[in-house]
């Protein structure tokens, strides 16, 4: 089968395909990304081949970033930016490209190449990064702005989400970053969650009485706007109070910017989770991707959330009693004392590992993978068989 992986550039959107990329490739398959120019770099770097596709006027998107409302900030992103404005610019790209690489199957981070894929005649999966019952996120504003791309791409408007009618749905996510469980899609896969780099070995063992080991994180994206800038400096103050060795991933921050440096920190661009994570807790931004990573590991996680789906994750650790959750404005009187008891109180780590169990215990992406390769007719995009 040839399959047509999309996403958008960010790792929080490539990172969860390339499992199942892999196992594509290992089951024998023909694979191709397509995401925004910026991101074909970071997948090419993983062994997959990429594509450029259309992701809007960067004038427009830069605009509609700009203009982010103070309610339901997760519905205008979803629904307003990455549907109506860089769904809409790929469309006409990702209909040429299941074309012409001849898609069998479509498997996608991103709403929009649904839309494409059914467009083209060519099955499609959806891949969900991120739980679906954010607070702030109205699925019936989603759903119209996915009903307006339809019309442009020819469809008849369905007033619901593509799946599980018109695209399969898989997720890593586990039922702990679920407000409930009960609205993971009907029919959807859960499945266990890999690494970009390879599969997580084991749960990090529980290191004794050595001095802690912390991992400090804002992801790939925060280091390189307003948001996650204005948190770096009270953020090291408060880590650097810390009897503890600290790993601190600062993505695309510049470290020229940081003038003191505790001597218990070390700063670094990326590091993969695999080593970043041999440690004894995370200091996360609450991003799905490094959370769900963290929660394979078993680990206690102190959140820091700025944006996005970060704020639910947050919560969702505090309720399950995983971590704690330290709003940006308060990182100074609060981060330092909430790390301190997450590592002190064994309650945090006990609830991490039987996480870190339920998610060792779900199929694997290759099992995922086999069970979408059957559930899928190749038809290719002309509806021709392969």
């Amino acid at each position: 089968m040839r399959i047509l992986f999309v996403c958008a550039a960010g790792l929080g959107h490539v990172h969860p395909l390339i499992p199942l990329a892999r196992a594509a490739v290992a089951a024998g398959d023909e694979v191709l990304f397509a995401t925004a120019a910026e991101g074909t770099a970071a997948i090419e770097r993983l062994g997959f081949p990429a594509v450029a596709v259309p992701a809007g006027d960067p004038g427009e998107v830069a605009a509609a970033w700009a203009r982010l409302p103070d309610r339901d900030v997760n519905t205008y992103v979803v629904a307003d930016i990455f549907v109506r404005i860089q769904g809409r610019a790929a469309l006409p790209a990702q209909r040429a490209l299941i074309e012409s690489f001849g898609a069998d199957l479509v498997v996608s981070a991103e709403l929009g190449a649904l839309v494409a894929a059914q467009a083209s005649g060519t099955p499609s999966a959806y891949v969900g990064i991120t739980a679906l019952d954010l607070d702030d996120l109205d699925l019936d504003r989603v759903v119209a702005a996915i009903d307006d791309l339809r019309a442009v791409a020819g469809l008849p408007r369905s007033g619901r989400l593509p799946f599980p009618d018109e695209a399969a749905y898989l997720s890593p996510v586990p039922p702990t970053l679920w407000a409930d469980p009960a609205h993971v899609p009907a029919g959807g896969l859960w499945y266990r969650h890999e690494d970009a780099e390879g599969p997580v070995s084991s749960v990090v063992p529980d290191r004794g009485d050595q001095r802690p080991r912390i991992y400090a994180t804002l992801g790939s994206v925060a280091g390189g706007n307003q948001i996650g800038r204005l948190v770096v400096e009270p953020l090291l103050e408060a880590l650097g109070r810390l009897d503890a060795d600290v790993t601190f991933t600062v993505g695309a921050l510049d470290v020229s910017q940081i003038p003191d440096l505790p001597v218990n920190v070390t700063l670094a661009e990326y590091i993969p989770q695999a080593e970043a994570m041999t440690c004894d807790l995370a200091v996360v931004h609450g991003g799905s991707g490094t959370t769900v990573a963290a929660l394979a590991r078993g680990l206690p996680m102190v959140a820091v959330p700025m944006f996005a789906d970060q704020m639910h994750n947050a919560d969702r650790l505090v309720e399950a009693h995983i971590g704690r959750r330290v709003d940006p404005d308060r990182i100074r009187e609060q981060l330092t004392q909430a790390i301190e008891e997450v590592l002190t109180d064994p309650s945090y780590r006990a609830n991490a590992q039987r996480v870190a169990e339920s998610i060792a215990a779900r199929p694997t992406p290759a099992d995922a993978w086999n069970l979408l390769r059957r559930q899928t007719r190749p038809t290719g995009a002309t509806g021709r068989p392969r």
